[in-house]
């Protein structure tokens, strides 16, 4: 059989990362409103927009760097424990 590789997955980390980044987007929808409220200009919700963007897409890169960094971890362990 081939190697296996498993990330641990708690089930409670999942759910408060959901509600935090659920959390994050009403936020950024209740500043959206707020500037239109304000302003009178559509241009708002596309500044709320880059904002998400500025603030998820490091977010999304950092997570994919730290998977592949305990995949590779994990690899090496169990690539040195078969050599044994």
């Amino acid at each position: 059989m081939g190697l296996r590789i498993s990330l641990p997955f708690d089930v409670a980390i999942f759910l408060a990362a959901i509600g935090i980044t659920a959390l994050e987007l009403v936020e950024a929808a209740a500043v959206g409103l707020a500037l239109y409220g304000e302003s009178k200009r559509p241009s708002a919700f596309f500044y709320v927009a880059l904002g998400v963007v500025a603030v998820f897409v490091p977010m999304f890169m950092l997570g994919v760097l730290i998977t592949i960094q305990a995949l590779v971890k994990d690899t090496k362990r169990l690539t040195f424990a078969a050599s044994q």
